[in-house]
């Protein structure tokens, strides 16, 4: 009997009618037509799902991608289009918290502005790139001291911190840097706690969040190696306006003579503001690091007088157009080189 067999799944335009002596040979054939439909497509159930992905700074936003690759979309809350200090969340950006799969932050102590929303997103996942495991945490004092003592593993850091407290009853207003990301060796901590919690999220994709992240790690790893040789052959000395590079001054040796303030914010002293005016002209400071978030009136006032380099490094990413993690790192290495005296 005559029988035209149809398309099957859209798989095909058209197929010719064939004559078929017997159902049975019916059945056998479409069995056949479908094992070869299914071997040219694959199952829905195995397609890679597009994770959608939250960064806070636009450090964290340039490393996620490189990790997660294309096929993932990544959004991030600051841009160089707005100032860390003065954000605040748009609709746009609360939407893209309440509907990603995964918020990538440094920690609640960078942007408290943002840590409700954070919060709130019960729908994602949440990595607080400050608790990954081995991350290095520097503690500090605020006030002109600007003490900072630095240990291996966190829970060690938090019981030597309190026992700072006790014995130093001074010692009101300890607090951590956020920095974190100005140590390359942290940030390499942070590529594979960022890879773990993609490849929770999408286990199909591991040997390509895996093979990303050896990248990143690799290439982290040559800054690393190439800025102790840079350090071991000079002396840098210098102020900063305000406290944002520690991690990498003290993982290259750099020798920070003092920092005017205790936040972006935050007034100091006069009689601060004297003691760092008294070091610049002593000849013992070989320059003074700004940033793009600071009041530059702060700069005029501490350098006034004073003939000394301003070099300005922008960890944040947020008044470049290349924002890229590696190119940040290697702006504030290339600052750091003009300081040498």
């Amino acid at each position: 009997m005559p029988v035209c067999v149809l398309p099957v799944q859209d798989s095909f335009d058209w197929l010719e009618c064939y004559t078929i002596s017997s159902m049975n040979t019916l059945i056998r054939y479409c069995l056949g037509l479908s094992a070869i439909i299914l071997a040219f497509k694959p199952a829905l159930a195995e397609e890679s799902p597009r994770l959608k992905i939250v960064t806070d700074i636009p450090f964290v936003s340039s490393l996620v991608r490189d990790i997660a690759g294309e096929e993932h979309q990544v959004f991030g809350l600051i841009t160089t289009a707005n100032s860390p200090h003065e954000f605040a969340l748009r609709p746009r950006a609360l939407s893209a918290i309440q509907n990603a799969d995964l918020l990538v932050t440094i920690g609640p102590q960078l942007l408290p502005s943002i840590n409700t929303a954070i919060n709130d997103a019960s729908n994602a996942r949440l990595l607080n790139l400050f608790d990954a495991p081995n991350i290095e945490i520097i503690f500090l004092t605020d006030g002109e001291g600007h003490h900072a003592h630095r240990e291996e593993g966190k829970k060690e850091q938090e019981e030597e911190h309190a026992k700072d407290l006790t014995e130093d009853s001074t010692d009101q207003h300890a607090n951590v840097d956020p920095h974190i990301w100005t140590d390359p060796i942290n940030v390499q901590i942070m590529a594979a706690a960022i890879r773990d919690e993609l490849v929770a999220l999408n286990p199909s994709s591991k040997n390509v969040f895996t093979e990303n992240t050896q990248r990143v790690i690799e290439q982290l790893q040559q800054f690393h190696e190439a800025q102790t040789l840079r350090a071991a052959t000079s002396t840098i000395t210098f102020i900063t306006l305000h406290d944002n590079v520690r991690y990498f001054a003290e993982r290259y040796g750099l020798v920070s003579k003092g920092t005017l303030l205790a936040s972006s914010h935050a007034p100091t002293s006069a009689r601060h503001l004297k003691k760092l005016q008294q070091l610049l002209r002593s000849d013992k400071v070989s320059c003074v690091i700004t940033d793009p978030n600071t009041n530059p009136r702060w700069t005029q006032t501490l350098t006034e007088g004073v003939d000394i380099p301003l070099l300005e490094v922008d960890i944040l990413g947020t008044s470049t157009d290349d924002a890229h993690y590696l190119s940040l790192l290697t702006k504030l290495s290339d600052a750091f080189s003009e300081c040498i005296r």
